[in-house]
């Protein structure tokens, strides 16, 4: 008994004689700091812990701890970072802001679905509605562009009396201004309706991809097969 508590006595004083032995540079730092003065821990590659009121160069790439004057942590500095570490960093920032944008947005798709309608057969009837308005506004956009081919060969023919292109028949009278001017016009026309079309075909297919999606969502969240 007597032998164990003798040794117990000299490890506690060993231990605490290698603490002060790690602590003393530090105190003595703290109390030579000029009043406002920072201190600084940090801990270098070999795992060597540093105190310091300035941060060497080789040490700035490394966290470091601000010590109060009783030698409390305050505050935890983190490592500077190279250029290419800040690039990395900003990207990954950049994809989890992406990330979170994307569950947000299908976050709010379900609750939309889910308080707008009661059945698939709603999404069906909507679907259709929207369809059919499609499907008569490319009706309309394809008899005016029907109407424009039409004139548009009609005043083919007429110029066919004139001098067109020009210097192809010098025999024939000049075309007429106004006669030309009609031609460019229904041409841009054609154009234009030629276009409006296709973007009405293109809406069709977003469009029915779209409610596609909704119902095969609904069903999901209905728990429907």
């Amino acid at each position: 008994m007597p032998d164990r508590g003798r040794n117990r006595g000299v490890c506690y004083i060993g231990a605490v004689m290698n603490i002060s032995r790690v602590l003393m540079p530090c105190l003595f730092l703290l109390a030579a700091a000029p009043a406002g003065a920072d201190v600084y821990r940090w801990v270098d590659e070999r795992g060597v812990v540093h105190y310091g009121d300035r941060i060497p160069p080789e040490a700035a790439r490394r966290d470091r701890d601000i010590l109060s004057k009783r030698g409390i942590a305050l505050e935890r500095l983190p490592a500077e970072r190279t250029p290419e570490q800040r690039a990395a960093e900003a990207r990954q920032r950049e994809t989890e802001a992406e990330r979170r944008a994307e569950r947000e947005q299908h976050a709010n798709r379900d609750r939309v679905l889910l308080s707008t309608y009661l059945s698939v057969a709603e999404i069906e009837m909507l679907r259709d509605r929207r369809l059919e308005l499609l499907d008569a506004q490319a009706r309309l956009t394809r008899q005016h562009l029907d109407n424009l081919h039409a004139r548009q060969e009609s005043l083919q023919g007429e110029a066919g009396r004139f001098d067109y292109p020009q210097g192809s028949a010098p025999d024939k009278p000049p075309l007429p201004v106004d006669l030309e001017a009609e031609m460019v016009d229904v041409t841009n026309s054609v154009k234009r309706y030629e276009s409006l079309l296709s973007q009405r075909t293109a809406e069709r297919a977003k469009l029915t991809e779209k409610f596609a999606s909704d119902i095969g969502r609904f069903r999901e969240l209905k728990g429907l097969d």
